[in-house]
């Protein structure tokens, strides 16, 4: 066991996937009545999420630079744009609804609070 490993890429691609995932889960329970205030409380974890795969991510890609076989360079930039893809996506859906009015809002208002 003389392998080197890169932890913080592994956590950058964990908190990715778990962000992207909990986003899905949100726009689904959103669409269902009467359960779709429990989407809104999915919400701040789904930033902390995001956040963390893009900060582990970027840790991760620099240690991956330092080890000798580049081990885990992979996964920091899946993370990276899984988390980064998120906050892309999200924005442009509430940019969409500002732009475009009250119909798309409210299905905007079932994924996050606008």
């Amino acid at each position: 066991m003389d392998e080197e490993s890169n932890v913080v890429a592994n956590v950058s691609l964990g908190a990715g996937i778990g962000a992207v995932v909990l986003f899905f889960i949100h726009f689904i329970v959103g669409c269902i009545p009467f359960l779709g205030i429990l989407a809104s409380l999915l919400f701040p974890f789904e930033i902390i999420l995001a956040i963390v795969a893009i900060v582990c991510g970027g840790i991760g890609l620099s240690t991956a630079n330092q080890l000798e076989e580049g081990t885990g360079k992979a996964q920091s930039i899946v993370g990276l744009v899984l988390g980064l893809g998120y906050f892309l996506f999200v924005g442009g859906l509430v940019c969409l609804g500002l732009f475009l009015g009250v119909g798309v809002v409210v299905l905007d208002s079932m994924l996050i609070f606008v």
